[in-house]
């Protein structure tokens, strides 16, 4: 592919144009694999820290997705457009989006954690379930949830949940617990180097970190879950009338 090298416009950003256009007039289909660095560099007769660049700002676009170990991949640069507000689990609101929703648990076990325990309303040494699992949209990592339940009230979900549980149709069927409403925290971090290759992104990818609190139809506290969201992936929205600004 040409490149002109007089223009004032750098490489990296031509080579971006050039293959912007390629995937929004579909050359590589929905999803589909883009050549590697190495075959770029070749292509455009770059250094491959060129094709880096103009890949990065792809990426930021939200118009490739870089896939640890697997190459890049075209996107179409929409996000999932989710409320606050909502209670719904993260299985119906992806299925509602006409899109496949499942897990990879990473740990289970019985734990003390005394702040998860505060936010559940319990003791400092209360046992909790502590789950941390990975939530997938098509296959593709896209939440780190680590979530903390009553052990003594919640034993057995450490045995019943697996890779294609609801969580909430867990609680509801099978302990009779209906959801009410949850209590929301969100904040904006970068992520680790071992949550980066969990979620098979970059540490330069923000996340939108959430700390959520869900209670039953009684005003109790039921879990309590961290929730790190790919910026990538995920716009919030919040609606509200009167609001109000608090310092700390």
């Amino acid at each position: 592919m040409n490149l002109n090298t007089d223009s004032s416009v750098p490489l990296y950003e031509q080579i971006h144009n050039q293959i912007r256009t390629s995937i929004l007039h579909g050359k590589f289909g929905h999803a589909g694999k883009l050549p590697s660095e190495k075959e770029m560099s070749l292509t455009f007769n770059v250094s491959r820290i060129t094709i880096r660049k103009a890949l990065e700002l792809l990426t930021k676009e939200g118009l490739v997705t870089k896939v640890q170990g697997k190459g890049s991949f075209a996107g179409t640069g929409e996000k999932f457009h989710g409320s606050l507000e909502s209670t719904r689990s993260f299985s119906s609101f992806v299925t509602g989006q006409g899109k496949k929703s499942t897990a990879q648990i990473l740990k289970r076990e019985i734990r003390n954690d005394e702040a998860a325990a505060k936010r559940l309303h319990l003791d400092a040494d209360n046992d909790l379930v502590y789950i941390k699992r990975v939530l997938l949209v098509d296959d593709e990592p896209f939440i780190l949830d680590s979530a903390w339940y009553d052990a003594q009230k919640f034993t057995s979900i450490i045995t019943r949940i697996n890779d294609h549980t609801s969580v909430y149709e867990l609680l509801e069927k099978e302990f009779h617990e209906k959801i009410g409403y949850s209590r929301k925290e969100l904040n904006v971090t970068m992520p680790t180097t071992e949550q980066s290759e969990e979620l098979q992104i970059s540490t330069q990818d923000p996340l939108f970190s959430v700390n959520k609190t869900t209670f039953n139809q009684k005003d109790e506290p039921i879990e309590y879950s961290h929730l790190l969201v790919r910026g990538d992936k995920m716009t919030y929205t919040i609606e509200s009338g009167q609001s109000y600004f608090k310092m700390n």
